[in-house]
């Protein structure tokens, strides 16, 4: 799924109007996250056998971490259409690189940010080892996405003087 969106972001940058790209791509994502979100439902669900009392707790919040890792999901997607656009067009230039590398840190700084935040409050409400669990589940899924998304992304290359 993820390569998949990936190579429709490449494709995207170098075809159709821009109105419709966004359209479309925007649709394509929807759809996406749906699926995403559905399996990690079930992988939190499969691996963590919360009881009744411990699902009453975790789901809402799982659900507000969703809804902000969606965002950061947005700010992902922009940044990889940028690089993308500036890798299609081969006008990535030193200042293009700082922007994209600067705006890549960002994004993983608000990232282990969020972890903190959802963690702490897992673990105010069901305690450490709840907490825990949470956090290893999402960083392992975390860890297949980006090593997807990254098997799909070109390699920056030095343009020859």
């Amino acid at each position: 799924i993820c390569a998949a969106s990936v190579q429709s972001i490449n494709a995207a940058e170098t075809s159709a109007a821009p109105a419709d790209r966004d359209a479309q791509f925007r649709n394509y994502v929807e759809w996406l996250r749906a699926d995403l979100k559905t399996g990690k439902v079930e992988i939190f669900s499969q691996v963590m056998k919360l009881n009744d009392a411990e699902a009453k707790v975790f789901w809402p919040i799982y659900h507000e971490y969703e809804t902000e890792l969606f965002e950061l999901g947005d700010r992902r997607i922009e940044l990889i259409k940028k690089f993308a656009g500036v890798y299609n067009t081969q006008t990535l230039d030193e200042a293009a690189a700082k922007r994209l590398t600067k705006d890549w840190f960002k994004l993983q700084d608000d990232r282990i940010a969020l972890w903190k935040k959802y963690q702490k409050r897992i673990e105010k409400k069901m305690g450490a080892v709840r907490a825990g669990q949470f956090l290893q589940i999402e960083n392992r899924l975390a860890a297949l996405l980006d090593l997807t998304i990254a098997s799909e992304m070109p390699l920056i290359s030095v343009q020859k003087k």
